[in-house]
């Protein structure tokens, strides 16, 4: 069958969290809805050259892959996807993300496998260079599926665009930072009172880009592997599924009789035992002051809070231990990497800096595209030119009713500033986001 025509168009969407839907513990969802609708109009009308997923397609930070592949096969989305590529002509581009890292885990396995194989077959023993942009070409999944998928970064040179570096957007996060301004006290006081080292005088003021990316996927690879491989998560997310299903059922009513049956007890000891000891009488009025109406309240508000401030707070230790940036507009994003350091091995360097060492060959890149922190928007950067673009996330809060639901279409035949432009659904077709004064897009779900 002959290829059916495409436009110039590339299309950016990030955010997926397929799979989420089965934690138990979180009142999220993927936006099935208006995702159904993006791959019509996909189809249809924008029928765009490329299309890049740009991480956390799926969440395999809270559910196994199978529960996660299962919800995104319930809507044919990687099959519509692989077909529209087949019949187009189009590419289809994975950037794998933080919560989807374990992608690149089961790659570095297979790719581990092959190096130590050659290695054994010919008798080298230096090694074998393993590629910055790692293609998983071996996959599974790339076996029946059309994609390409890469990491950490993915670039395009648009003509009549510019530069334009993709990631997912958690490498230059603050946790990372400060992991590593803690370390390098611990270093530089170590070694001011152990030894006489001047490693921060020395090595680590010439650490090379390679080295400083190495370093920093070492610290976030450590963290994933923990989430993925050991027991520990499913002890806390056990733990947080044993509260949360307790608050969803009756805990109101064992928060009163708990706080009740504490009141009795403090009173008992504070009041009526000592009493009878003394052979005093107890006053009724001296035992309902000091448990009256207003500690009981509060004693029962704090319990009663109990499963859903544990949830949080459970749920940061274990789901954001290496990034709690969801929500965070592109005003806060953009200093992260225009003007915060990001390594201690290299002093003033910057994450633009490592995007254009490691992405571009150190040249200028115009347009840095990122999903993670599931808020659209857009911001431009007057000292290094840099304009950043978040694309937002297809995650909401059935509660809350509150997401995105948001993507970018590059279009090189449009005129600036439309060349890159962030459009939300609504209903069955797309809108341009209108944003605050903070750069950030309309919050809804397809009203």
């Amino acid at each position: 069958m002959a290829q059916q025509q495409t436009s110039d168009r590339v299309v950016v969407f990030s955010d997926l969290h397929f799979g989420v839907i089965h934690d138990p513990t979180e009142d999220e969802e993927t936006n099935i809805t208006d995702l159904m609708n993006l791959l019509d109009l996909i189809e249809n009308q924008i029928l765009p050259k490329k299309i890049v997923l740009l991480g956390d397609v799926f969440d395999l930070w809270r559910v196994e892959f199978k529960d996660a592949w299962d919800n995104a096969h319930d809507i044919k989305f990687f099959e519509r996807l692989s077909g529209y590529s087949e019949n187009h002509g189009a590419e289809i581009i994975y950037v794998i993300g933080n919560h989807d890292h374990f992608l690149k885990e089961i790659s570095y396995a297979e790719e581990s496998l092959q190096r130590y194989e050659k290695l054994i077959a010919s008798g080298i023993t230096s090694g074998i260079p393993v590629k910055l942009n790692v293609e998983l070409d071996n996959l599974g999944i790339d076996k029946k599926l059309n994609f390409k998928f890469y990491y950490p970064h993915y670039k395009m040179e648009i003509p009549g665009v510019g530069t334009i570096y993709l990631d997912h957007g958690h490498f230059n996060v603050k946790e990372q930072r400060l992991m590593k301004s803690i370390l390098a006290k611990i270093y530089k006081y170590g070694a001011k009172y152990f030894s006489n080292s001047r490693i921060f005088e020395s090595e680590f003021k010439s650490a090379d880009p390679e080295e400083i990316y190495s370093d920093l996927e070492a610290n976030f690879s450590a963290v994933f592997c923990l989430l993925y491989h050991s027991k520990m998560d499913d002890m806390v997310r056990g733990g947080r599924d044993f509260i949360w299903r307790l608050k969803k059922k009756t805990w109101l009513g064992f928060s009163m009789l708990l706080s009740t049956a504490m009141a009795a007890v403090t009173s008992l000891f504070t009041f009526i035992l000592p009493g009878m000891q003394a052979e005093k009488p107890v006053e009724l009025q001296s035992v309902l002051g000091y448990s009256n109406l207003v500690p009981w309240g509060v004693l029962t508000a704090l319990i009663y809070a109990f499963p859903r401030l544990s949830s949080l707070l459970l749920s940061r230790i274990v789901a954001n231990t290496v990034s709690g940036e969801r929500g965070t507009p592109v005003d806060k994003v953009l200093p992260n990497i225009t003007k915060k350091d990001i390594s201690i091995e290299k002093k003033n360097y910057k994450y633009i800096n490592l995007m254009q060492d490691l992405g571009n060959e150190g040249k200028k890149i115009d347009y840095y595209i990122f999903g993670h922190t599931h808020m659209a928007g857009w911001k431009k950067d007057p000292e290094s030119d840099l304009t950043i673009y978040n694309c937002g996330g297809w995650v909401k809060d059935p509660n809350k009713k509150t997401c995105t639901s948001s993507f970018i279409i590059i279009d090189p035949n449009e005129k600036q500033p439309d060349q890159i432009k962030i459009y939300r659904m609504e209903r069955e077709g797309k809108v341009p986001c209108t944003f605050d004064k903070r750069g950030r897009c309309d919050m809804n779900c397809g009203k």
